[in-house]
């Protein structure tokens, strides 16, 4: 028989020893338990949160990973959690979870009260209810012990969040040791870094002498000014953005203001929202001031004033960036990057004989300058997309391509049917084996041997059953395929692949770029500048195009035509 475990701690712990970590010693308790069950645990059954909510269900992605395994016959009969808070801490998602777990013939075990988790009875459902609840309310009641305890750090002066450029964090040592003889931290305050706020008051300045973000950012970088961090593992170097931000924190005039976005909506759920004004929290902190009363006035009297412009021209409306890469009007970007820096290419537009022109250019090169990334080549829209386009037609969704990928498709179908009649088999063979198994115990009892600890067998054997019979219903309700299903498969295949290279040639672009980032596996291609103009090189996937498609039908892997201009 076989387990799975599931482990996950809120809060991640930096700087312990892997040995020490809640996850670790959860995994560790829930191996033992199963070893006493004689239950096996593959490596490749366990799975881990580390430093993730419990509110939180789409974004674990070892709980997703576990949520996939239930999916048709999971490979596992047991799972071992410590108690039913790992598996959350909202009550409404942690009981359809444990349902779901037991529809798939799963018996979830809580390995600190030795318990399998019960829905068979009304009584039994109504405990795991009270139990989540006591769950969820002691989440809620953290939630407000750490809000509570930053207010007050907040109000001492003391660091809530991360770094701010312009400013140092400094570590205040309590003169306490910890258990290695260190000395432990009290707090962390902010300091002035002199070097950076000599860029801070030049940013302000450049923005009240009329300099936009872009020209700021370019000439920052061209100066060699030291930038804020990145998170994207590019060159560090000023953006617009990052411009932006510093323009709008009020911290430089000495100001701190806390409790402004709430981090979680009502359900626990990860949520960014902003709070209303009366519920901020400003603590005036002088020592921290970089940037005087007079320079803020005269840089957002500059920005009042461009914004004004900026409306007058657009009519009052706000143009912004789409809420996600699909929704472009654009064929390849957000699908495609620069090759030297990794940035987005995006499209830069220009009026030729009274008619707009469209190009593709390093987003990187035209707003942080050359010292960001010296691809400074531009090439038109139409030709590169035609290029793509054509790449795709010659090597990826070539007749000889597709007809091996619906083969390979196909066969892996039949295979997963032969595979059934298997599963069928060994299911009949267990539940005789069970049978057989009842039967003695039945014999035994009749026969008065030691019936307390008969009948108890007696129930784990008709459970057992009773799952075995369950799996078997399940398996037998996957529909048999003959050979006109076969035919009438492939033809469905055939016609998808030809509607998707048609609405790639139509340029229904929304269709279109969905197909595309199916094609290119979710990753961006590459465009290497040369001296004859652009070569793009990556790999593209045609099964991933049959996902949702022929009936559930799960795609081929490991037949990736690569993609060459």
């Amino acid at each position: 028989m076989r387990a799975a475990i599931y482990a996950r701690k809120s809060t991640e712990q930096t700087g312990v020893a892997d040995e020490a970590r809640s996850v670790t010693r959860q995994i560790e308790h829930a191996t033992l338990y199963a070893n006493k069950k004689g239950w096996t645990v593959p490596d490749e059954l366990i799975f881990v949160d580390d430093g993730i909510s419990g509110a939180e269900f789409e974004r674990r992605p070892g709980f997703q990973r576990l949520l996939a395994s239930l999916k048709l016959r999971p490979p596992f009969q047991f799972l071992v959690v410590m108690d039913e808070s790992r598996l959350g801490r909202e009550s409404i998602e942690v009981s359809s979870l444990l349902k779901l777990i037991s529809v798939a013939g799963v018996v979830t075990y809580c390995y600190l009260d030795d318990k399998a988790v019960q829905l068979d009875t009304p009584t039994d459902k109504v405990m795991l209810a009270l139990r989540g609840f006591t769950d969820e309310s002691e989440r809620t009641r953290g939630a407000q012990r750490t809000h509570d305890a930053m207010v007050r750090k907040a109000r001492a002066g003391h660091v809530t969040g991360g770094r701010v450029y312009g400013y140092d964090n400094i570590e205040i040592l309590s003169g306490l040791l910890d258990a290695y003889g260190r000395p432990k931290r009290d707090h962390v305050e902010r300091r002035v870094n002199q070097e950076q706020a000599v860029v801070v008051r030049r940013i302000f300045q450049l923005c009240a002498a009329g300099k936009g973000m872009v020209s700021i950012a370019r000439l920052l970088n061209d100066e060699g000014r030291p930038a804020p961090r990145n998170s994207q593992g590019r060159r560090i170097s000023w953006s617009p953005s990052s411009v932006r931000s510093l323009l709008f924190r009020r911290l430089y005039l000495g100001e701190v203001i806390y409790n402004k976005t709430k981090k979680r909506n009502p359900w626990g759920i990860q949520q960014q929202r902003k709070r209303p004004e009366r519920e901020w929290i400003k603590i005036p902190m002088p020592h921290l001031q970089i940037i005087s009363e007079s320079e803020w006035k005269a840089a957002h009297d500059r920005l009042s004033a461009t914004r004004a412009i900026y409306l007058r021209g657009t009519k009052g409306e706000l143009w912004g960036r789409p809420a996600s890469t699909l929704d472009s009007k654009y064929l390849l970007t957000g699908l495609v990057k620069c090759g030297l820096c990794g940035g987005s290419l995006y499209v830069k537009s220009s009026s030729r004989k009274g008619q707009r022109a469209f190009a593709y250019g390093c987003m990187t090169f035209h707003l942080r300058g050359r010292t960001a990334c010296t691809n400074s080549m531009v090439i038109p829209m139409e030709s590169a997309n035609e290029a793509v386009l054509k790449v795709l037609e010659q090597d990826v969704l070539h007749p000889q391509v597709t007809d091996t990928v619906v083969r390979k498709a196909l066969d892996k179908f039949k295979t997963s049917q032969k595979e059934k009649k298997r599963n069928l088999q060994h299911y009949y063979e267990r539940i005789e084996q069970v049978d057989t198994e009842i039967s003695r115990l039945v014999t035994a009892i009749s026969a008065g041997g030691d019936i307390p600890a008969l009948v108890e067998v007696l129930k784990e054997s008709t459970k057992h059953r009773a799952t075995l019979s369950k799996d078997l219903a399940e398996l037998n309700r996957a529909q048999d395929l003959d050979e006109n299903d076969y035919v009438a498969l492939e033809a469905e295949l055939r016609a998808h692949f030809k509607r998707s290279w048609e609405t790639l040639l139509s340029r229904q672009i929304t269709q279109a770029r969905q197909i595309l980032s199916k094609l290119f596996n979710g990753e961006r291609v590459p465009f290497i500048p040369t001296r004859s103009g652009y070569e793009f090189k990556g790999i593209a996937s045609v099964g991933k195009l049959l996902i949702g498609h022929a009936k559930g039908l799960v795609s081929p892997t490991g037949f990736e035509p690569v993609l060459l201009p």
